[in-house]
């Protein structure tokens, strides 16, 4: 199989592994991510998934899978009742369905695998027409980077937001780009952060309480 973009589709389910193996998520999670299009794409089943990984595996892939189609039908139908409904109206109706969702997942990995593989597949959606760039912003906007911010996920919410915004406001997307480039030249502000990382990491290293507790983060 293919993706839009031409690349083998084995490309996406490796992405979505990586970015929750930099989350630090479980073995179950990171198989669940391998797998989470298998049962939908292949000829594998919910059982032989389940046989050959575990019960938890087979649980986040049926459930990944149920929460991607379940948000989508939701936001089609939101979509074609779109007439005489205000801004307040539609903000109801979003924080409706996060809360739904979210209590219908029995286990929060469910919705971890979902976020991951909405974040790749955002990534890669310069290769969509506009129409479908469109739909799943605005889907991504309303209903996976809230889930995140809801789970405390920032990094992921602000990587979804951004991009997000990138296709539903391409014109303000790019005049914000231009205006803080132009900041960020006139206050040399790489080379600020570039020395800021640079003491703050020297400062913990230094440290012999925090030393231990962040050796295996990364100061970017």
């Amino acid at each position: 199989q293919k993706r839009k973009s031409g690349e083998p589709y084995i490309i996406h389910p490796i992405a979505v592994t990586a970015i929750l193996a930099d989350m630090q998520m479980d073995r179950d999670t990171l198989i669940a991510g391998l797998l989470h299009d298998t049962v939908e794409d292949t000829d594998m089943t919910l059982d032989q998934l389940e046989s050959l990984f575990g019960r938890d595996v087979r649980r986040i892939v049926e459930g990944e899978t149920k929460l991607g189609k379940l948000a989508s039908n939701v936001h089609q139908v939101s979509d074609r009742q779109t007439a005489n409904k205000t801004e307040e109206d539609f903000d109801k109706q979003a924080e409706y369905l996060r809360n739904m969702f979210l209590a219908m997942t029995e286990d929060v990995r469910v919705i971890i695998v979902k976020l991951a593989d909405r974040l790749h597949n955002m990534r890669t959606l310069e290769y969509m027409s506009e129409a479908k760039q469109k739909k799943i912003s605005k889907e991504t906007l309303d209903i996976f980077a809230p889930m995140a911010h809801r789970l405390g996920m920032a990094r992921i919410k602000n990587e979804l937001e951004d991009l997000s915004f990138n296709y539903l406001y391409p014109d303000e997307a790019r005049q914000l780009k231009a205006e803080a480039d132009a900041f960020k030249q006139r206050l040399n502000i790489d080379m600020l952060m570039e020395d800021s990382c640079h003491m703050l990491s020297e400062h913990l290293h230094d440290d012999i309480v925090l030393r231990p507790l962040v050796k295996n983060f990364r100061i970017q």
